[in-house]
């Protein structure tokens, strides 16, 4: 009798020289905060205050706890194993060949959210210069953001570098500015602009922050551009979330805190800042701050949405061309593809979330992919959890761990659903739908072309 082929192969990737693998830990941190650092932080402070008045920092930073369960399990598996293809290959690996096509199919939908920072970069620049061509100038940041990414990963990683540290220093100078003119009555939180709609508001609040502060997990599909993917990868999401769980609220805290609280309510952050900045202090803020968050956000977005992305194409779920790669190793026509995903809504309406509102229930599902497949790594693959940088974590540790990270991912599940209305959940689960059924008929059809091998990067 002949031993049944096991549906997914797995191989180590050949030794890369460090020269090709040019992310250490410190890149891969910058890249991780430009992800998470984006134009919503600074948008979303005027819904917030509205829920929940000054307590809106404390459900800023509840949130970033909240953020930080959701991603756990992917920063639990970086720590045992890093694949080229993210949390599409971790799908595959952990839930098979079927499971890892839905997820391919369905993962196409997260690209239409990217054109939402192409939309901030046009209101960022007309807040600042009323009449400027916003829409042209945003266009142009996001072709020449494209750019970059079919460049050598060295020009990305110095790019996003010098951006991020001007992002900082705009945040330094906002929230030093800002602690020497807070308003008495801070930390009174009997006060009745504090929690102004109890609890059921500030938990809307929290799960409203929870928005932002997930999106650095996309870090974890750089495991071939890492000089030491199983130590560096989650060490960079663990330090991330350590950061903005200190800026996040203390950024949020001087929002609500420095102006007269009829003034506040209601206020974005840019909003806050105009009143509250001299001019050239201003300028800068807004050009070095929500602009550059934005850049920050699309040029990591650009790099961590492709990955995944391309290995699905490569591995033959979607159009071999989908994965072709330039002479620097970039998914060129998966970047271009993204490009046209962060341009085209954006010519047709100037209100691009309402689009990427329709897709809000697909991308909650697939979210649950690779959580699911994240329990069974340690029993399906022991010999990559024994040698792993938590191999000393009990597996019953890693199972309560488990169970309270997919209650919080459910409980996000839920709430979404009842922040829906119903014709976003029936266009939501429609389109679930019919690109599951594509998955499943492509399988019907292609299935004996797709390849289910899965390249991991070595320890070092």
């Amino acid at each position: 009798m002949n031993e049944q082929k096991p549906e997914v192969q797995i191989h180590p990737l050949e030794p890369t020289p460090h020269p090709e693998r040019p992310l250490g830990l410190m890149a891969l941190v910058t890249i991780a905060l430009g992800n998470v650092f984006s134009s919503s932080v600074y948008a979303l402070q005027a819904p917030t205050s509205a829920m929940t008045g000054r307590s809106a920092w404390l459900a800023f930073g509840l949130a970033v706890i909240v953020g930080f369960l959701t991603i756990l399990p992917n920063l639990l598996v970086s720590g045992a194993v890093s694949f080229k293809g993210g949390d599409f290959s971790l799908v595959q690996l952990g839930l098979g060949k079927r499971a890892s096509g839905i997820f391919a199919w369905n993962f196409i939908l997260m690209c239409i959210g990217i054109a939402i920072s192409t939309s901030a970069i046009s209101g960022y620049v007309t807040t600042l210069w009323p009449g400027a061509p916003g829409k042209i100038i945003a266009i142009i940041v996001t072709v020449l953001i494209f750019l970059l990414n079919i460049s050598p990963i060295k020009a990305i990683s110095k790019a996003q570098n010098i951006m991020f540290y001007l992002l900082c220093l705009a945040t330094a100078t906002y929230i030093i500015y800002g602690l020497f003119h807070i308003k008495p009555g801070a930390f009174d939180f009997s006060a009745g602009n504090y929690f102004p709609n109890g609890g059921r508001g500030f938990i809307q609040a929290t799960t409203t922050f929870c928005v932002t502060t997930g999106f650095y997990v996309q870090v974890y599909a750089l495991a071939l551009q890492a000089k030491n993917p199983r130590k560096h990868i989650p060490k960079s999401m663990l330090i991330t979330a350590v950061i903005i769980l200190f800026l996040y609220p203390l950024m949020t805290f001087v929002n609500v805190n420095t102006l007269p609280w009829e003034q506040t309510v209601g206020q974005t952050m840019v909003g806050t800042a105009s009143s509250l900045l001299p001019t050239g202090l201003f300028i800068f803020f807004i050009i070095c701050g929500p602009i550059l968050a934005t850049a920050t956000t699309l040029n990591a977005g650009f790099l961590g949405l492709s990955k995944p992305f391309a290995s699905s194409a490569e591995s033959g779920w979607l159009p071999k061309v989908v994965g072709k790669k330039n002479r620097f190793g970039a998914p060129y026509v998966t970047l271009a593809i993204l490009l046209a995903a962060a341009v085209i809504p954006y010519l047709f309406t100037d209100n691009v979330s309402v689009i990427a509102n329709q897709t809000v229930l697909v991308q909650t599902l697939i979210k649950l992919f690779p959580l699911v497949a994240a329990w069974r790594i340690p029993t399906k693959y022991p010999e990559f959890w024994k040698t792993g940088l938590f191999r000393k974590m009990p597996l019953p540790v890693f199972y309560i761990i488990m169970g309270v990270c997919t209650a919080v991912q459910l409980a996000l599940f839920i709430s979404s659903m009842t922040n829906l209305t119903t014709a976003q959940v029936v266009i939501g689960l429609g389109l679930f739908v019919v690109l599951s059924a594509i998955a499943v008929i492509w399988n019907a059809v292609k299935g004996k072309e797709i390849d289910t091998s899965i390249d991991y990067a070595s320890m070092s």
